[in-house]
């Protein structure tokens, strides 16, 4: 009988231990095992201007989304053959708010700002602008914190790029 308890008290240590190390061991990203349900929900606003438009209607343009230095997408639209114009987007690092490192439920908001602006055109043409959003995530389930705002910010980017192509393809 004291044997018994002994062995069932070890084996209910060690299997706490492992459950514990685990969680570990995929919050810090080491594991990747993710396993959960998601509800991202994003909103925007944003200003642009157009300086010296011209009497073309249409642009040819290389738009470059960048986080930092690191170029996250890069996209040619040409229209007509006219010469391209050269648009430059970074989207700054985001600021978290809300509960984003709780093992099984995460709810959280992520605020971001874009600025957008001409590096180089072929005209007297300039676009610049700057948008600012959040997104609104909850996750349920095995999903690390890293992973969390790694979605999250593909949400932020997929809303930028979208907001661009719209008001650039005018």
């Amino acid at each position: 009988m004291r044997n018994a308890k002994r062995t069932l008290l070890i084996t209910g240590s060690v299997l706490a231990g492992l459950v514990v190390c685990v969680l570990v061991l995929r919050e810090a990203g080491i594991l990747d095992v993710h396993l959960y349900k998601s509800a991202l929900s994003a909103s925007q606003f944003a200003s642009k201007s157009d300086i010296n438009p011209g009497p073309e209607k249409h642009f040819s343009y290389t738009l470059t989304i960048k986080r930092g230095s690191q170029v996250l997408e890069r996209s040619v639209h040409t229209w007509d053959n006219l010469p391209q114009m050269e648009i430059e987007a970074v989207i700054e690092e985001p600021v978290y708010s809300g509960s984003y490192s709780l093992p099984f439920v995460k709810s959280f908001t992520m605020t971001y700002r874009c600025t957008f602006d001409t590096t180089s055109s072929p005209t007297a043409r300039k676009i610049s602008g700057e948008i600012k959003g959040e997104v609104k995530a909850t996750f349920h389930g095995l999903c690390t914190t890293g992973k969390a705002k790694e979605l999250a910010f593909g949400e932020a980017k997929k809303q930028v790029a979208s907001y661009l192509r719209q008001q650039l393809d005018m």
